[in-house]
Parts: structure tokens; sequence; C-alpha cells
């Protein structure tokens, strides 16, 4: 949050040495609430499928089981030419 916060006011300087632009303390406010309101549905997602930072299952494992992945293996072109 603190980033975006520091982004926001960043870019505002910036606007305010634009022309065509101008800098609004309102739109650094907006900026950060919105930054705020996203890290929070996050978290709020992340708590309700049960997921953690620290080795949790993630929410395609407890929808499906555990899962892996088979990756097909190169043959030998004599294998081939047999068929």
């Amino acid at each position: 949050m603190a980033i975006a916060a520091g982004y926001a006011a960043t870019d505002e300087l910036h606007q305010a040495f634009l022309p065509s632009r101008s800098a609004s303390m309102s739109d650094v406010l907006l900026d950060t609430t919105g930054a705020t309101l996203a890290q929070l549905w996050i978290a709020w997602r992340t708590h309700r499928n049960g997921d953690t930072l620290r080795g949790g299952k993630s929410s395609a494992t407890q929808l499906h089981g555990e899962t892996s992945i088979s990756l097909p293996v190169a043959r030998d072109t004599e294998d081939q030419e047999e068929r």
C-alpha cells in the first residue's frame, strides 16, 4: 500500500509540471484507496480459499485434489519406424 501511495504522489508531482495536466491530492487519495481495496480483496479471497503464504494448499488442489503434470516423452526414431 505504501508503494502505491508513493507512486501516486510522485505521479501527481510529475503532472504538476505538465502544461496540460494538474496535480490533485484527491487523485492520490483515490489511487491509494483503490490499491488498499485491491489488497484487502486479495487477502479476503486468499483467506476464504484457505491459502497461506506458508505452504497451505492452493485453490486448485482444494477443488480438484492433488494435481500432477505429465510431460510427453520423446521417442526414438527407430520406435516410430516400427509402427
